[in-house]
């Protein structure tokens, strides 16, 4: 029996990537709390996992030509890691990537870093308990001075559509490095299918580097949403949310998640 006055604690602490849909549909972050994120993978999950331990072995190198050997050979050295993974995709990721003097001459000072942030509870929260979200940001990279958030998205959403589908998740990346002792001014995307999309020249293809339309201030702003969501499931109000998410909600739409529901929660 899951005790929702756990949720967003230390003993289960809440991941950046879930928290878009928290927020839309608390339904069915507390549906799928009993389900083990390994058995939710699928094809394009796991090539993007590929993709990323090949990105972090290229800027963890000590120089441009290791990490690129060093790239390439994750891709096979890590592919049983990723057992779902499309090694023909993640090359066709991997190699714009690497191609592009952006990321080549890019001044990394975190790479895959485990980070955590602790908010305060709403108001109406009636455990008092802090809010905890732990995740492992993909790179802070520092430009013209200044240190930014870096996540590469493998999707092909646009870029309008990830800015907003990853707004939730780039603003607790972002506070959390803040809270790290990282002095970052905001969050940016690497639209990787970009590079195979437009079909832009190198080294200026249009959509690859979108900045999240946020600082640290209206970060904090935003995660009000996650403070009132995890409020409302530790009261026991879980709530509906459908809407676009559903599309793409394992638990299949209003038509299966409304009996399983009922079925594990009484409604």
């Amino acid at each position: 029996m899951i005790d929702f006055t756990k949720i967003g604690t230390e003993e289960m602490f809440l991941r950046p990537s879930k928290l878009d849909r928290l927020v839309v549909c608390t339904m069915q972050h507390a549906l799928d709390l009993e389900i083990d994120e390994e058995d939710v993978s699928g094809p394009a999950a796991d090539t993007g996992s590929l993709v990323h331990s090949a990105v972090a072995e290229f800027h963890m190198s000590p120089s441009v030509d290791e990490g690129i050997a060093r790239a390439w050979a994750a891709l096979t050295a890590n592919a049983h890691k990723f057992p779902l993974s499309d090694s023909n995709e993640a090359r066709l990721f991997l190699k714009p990537y690497l191609e592009d003097p952006r990321n080549l001459r890019a001044k990394v000072h975190a790479i895959e870093r485990l980070v955590k942030l602790t908010l305060p509870p709403h108001e109406t929260d009636p455990t008092g308990q802090p809010v905890v979200i732990q995740g492992t940001l993909d790179q802070i990279r520092e430009e013209f001075g200044q240190l930014w958030v870096f996540d590469l998205k493998t999707g092909k959403p646009s870029g309008f559509d990830m800015i907003h589908a990853y707004t939730y998740q780039q603003a607790a990346y972002t506070l959390a490095a803040a809270a790290e002792g990282f002095p970052v001014v905001g969050a940016k995307l690497i639209r990787n299918w970009s590079y195979r999309h437009r079909g832009a020249a190198l080294p200026s293809p249009e959509g690859v580097f979108l900045e999240m339309p946020f600082d640290l201030e209206t970060a904090g702003i935003l995660l009000d949403r996650v403070r009132v969501a995890v409020a409302n499931l530790r009261a026991g109000k879980i709530e509906f949310g459908p809407g676009h998410a559903c599309t793409f909600c394992r638990h299949g739409g209003l038509a299966a998640c409304l009996p399983e529901a009922r079925r594990r929660f009484g409604f």
